[in-house]
């Protein structure tokens, strides 16, 4: 009785899938109208046989398609919204416009199939075969792509708005004109992808991996990128306002006309530091550098023809600058660094390799002088008659200029608190002490144009680190012998002039007169900082910290009239 009871009940389902299929088979307009009037209902077509049948625009949301055959089926622009396809065969079948949005696909075989411009919004695809799919202008938006291997992958011009792709791989993908807002990329790795002209506004990417990257004229426009890898990514026209960058690479990266009007450097995103237009690409833009090393100490005829190997290697690259940024003496050598200032049309991780090594091929032609004492002699005799030439009319344009030198110097101005209430008897040993203390920090940091009157003091300071450090144990040292200080600092260009009163050198400049309002406005025992002085200190000195500070002018400076609020920064010294 059981076996007629399951015959009855199969044959009865059998008869109302075939009746289903031959519904089907009537055409796409007498379907779609059978499927508004039974709005209510989601056939069962599953382990149907629809091989090779034409169901182009057919309206076949939510129905039931499990382990279904559409071998070689056309479903150009069909509708399957919400339909069940696991196990599905769309084998040859064509899908151009085919929507599969919020359907449920484990297990489904797309092998060969024609897939181009597919919807599958809200899916979770980790363990769909993707590999014949064509997602170009495809829909993902909310679909799950967790740790999903998408390398290679041409995703241009699709949608993925609110997409989990956290953990995927994404590397050497074209995800140009890709709309990711809102998408979850955390530690996804996008390394050498193409993602110009793509949208990552409010995209949460902590600790992913940009690395070469071509990111130009895209926007991250509240984007979190804490602690991601930025390293020789090209952001140029790229808009990363109110972004949170904590902890993020930047090495070699490229921000030609970047856009950030703000963004946070703060690990916790609640501090925002604003820039005006040009400022953040003309702070925080790196340039790639190389060096080249010389056995035991550079010798002066290595010196005189370093420009003649810089012009030679700025040839070599057509459209490439360089330029000397440094010279270092180390244990048993000297290091030169050569920094590019522009890269052409050259890919520049790769013009960095070529120019290092062209570098070290030419400086092989200088060190040949050590030992060649003849051309050593002819060198020395060039130079002589150059200096004679040259070296007498530097020194009379020096002196006309010495009144209007300009320097880029970080500027310290400091005084003491209660100064005016010091007992009478006291205020000579007391500033003697003062004064005493203070000369050895100065001359250990290498403080220059220092300028002291009474409890006051303005100093300079050729790198803001050093500045800051110095700064730091002037607090120490002072306060532990009962003097309460405050102290301001700003960086920027100074005029170096000649004080016809004093006869010396005395300095003029915003970042001075800036330096002093924060001076004015530190409370005892505070060093108050510029953004300028922040970003330098905090790039090369990694046991500072630096609190967010907003306060209000009490006196006019520069552009900034009485009262407006100004943003600086208390320097914390890390234990």
């Amino acid at each position: 009785m059981t076996l007629i009871r399951s015959s009855l009940k199969f044959g009865s389902k059998f008869a109302m899938k075939s009746k289903i299929v031959k519904k089907l088979e009537e055409g796409r307009h007498s379907w779609n109208l059978w499927r508004q009037a039974q709005a209510s209902e989601f056939p069962d077509l599953s382990r149907a046989v629809l091989t090779g049948m034409n169901l182009s625009g057919y309206n076949l949301t939510g129905c039931r398609f499990i382990a279904t055959d559409f071998i070689d089926a056309n479903l150009e622009d069909a509708d399957l919204t919400g339909s069940d396809c696991r196990r599905a065969r769309f084998i040859a079948a064509s899908l151009k416009g085919t929507n599969f949005d919020s359907a449920e696909l484990e297990g489904a075989d797309f092998l060969t199939a024609v897939v181009s411009r597919i919807g599958l919004s809200g899916l979770d695809l980790r363990n769909v075969n993707l590999t014949s799919f064509d997602l170009r202008n495809a829909c993902l938006d909310r679909a799950n792509l967790q740790g999903v291997d998408l390398s290679g992958f041409d995703l241009s011009g699709s949608s993925l708005k609110g997409t989990l792709l956290s953990g995927a791989n994404l590397r050497n993908c074209n995800i140009s004109n890709v709309d990711f807002n809102g998408a979850n990329l955390e530690n996804a790795s996008l390394e050498k992808s193409n993602l110009r002209a793509s949208d990552l506004t409010n995209v949460k990417a902590m600790s992913a991996c940009f690395t070469q990257v071509n990111a130009s004229n895209s926007l991250f426009i509240g984007a979190d990128l804490r602690n991601c890898d930025l390293t020789s990514g090209d952001f140029n026209g790229s808009d990363f306002t109110n972004s949170l960058l904590a902890g993020i690479h930047t090495k070699l990266w490229s921000i030609k006309k970047i856009k950030c009007k703000s963004c946070s450097w703060d690990q916790k995103g609640k501090e925002l530091d604003k820039f005006k237009r040009g400022d953040f690409e003309r702070l925080y833009g790196d340039r790639p550098t190389f060096s080249i090393f010389y056995p035991n100490c550079i010798q002066p005829q290595e010196l005189v023809t370093l420009p003649f190997l810089i012009e030679h290697l700025a040839a070599s690259k057509w459209g490439c600058f360089i330029q000397l940024q440094s010279l270092l003496h180390l244990p048993g050598k000297t290091e030169v660094t050569l920094s590019i200032e522009g890269t052409g049309s050259f890919e520049p991780s790769e013009l960095l390799t070529a120019l290092q090594q062209e570098a070290e091929q030419l400086q092989l032609a200088q060190l040949e002088l050590r030992n060649n004492r003849k051309l050593q002699a002819e060198l020395k005799t060039s130079l002589s008659s150059l200096k004679e030439k040259f070296w007498p009319r530097m020194l009379e344009l020096a002196a006309e200029q010495q009144a209007n030198q300009q320097r880029y110097l970080t500027v310290m101005f400091m005084d003491l608190k209660d100064f005016s209430k010091w007992p009478e008897a006291e205020m000579a040993s007391r500033l003697e002490l003062f004064r005493g203390l203070l000369k050895p920090v100065l001359n250990r940091w290498q403080a220059v144009f220092p300028n002291m009157e009474g409890d006051s003091l303005r100093v300079t300071f050729h790198h803001s680190t050093i500045a800051v450090h110095c700064a730091l144990m002037i607090q120490k040292v002072l306060t532990a012998a009962g003097f309460h200080l405050r102290i301001g600092m700003d960086m920027g260009p100074l005029q170096v002039r000649h004080n016809d009163v004093t006869g010396v050198s005395d300095l003029g400049g915003a970042a001075l007169n800036f330096a002093a309002r924060l001076e004015n406005l530190a409370k005892p025992g505070e060093v108050l900082v510029t953004e300028r002085v922040r970003h330098f200190a905090r790039e090369l000195s990694k046991d500072l910290s630096f609190r967010t500070h907003k306060l209000i002018l009490n006196k006019a400076v520069g552009d900034l009239e009485l009262g407006s609020e100004i943003t600086c920064y208390r320097v914390i010294e890390n234990a």
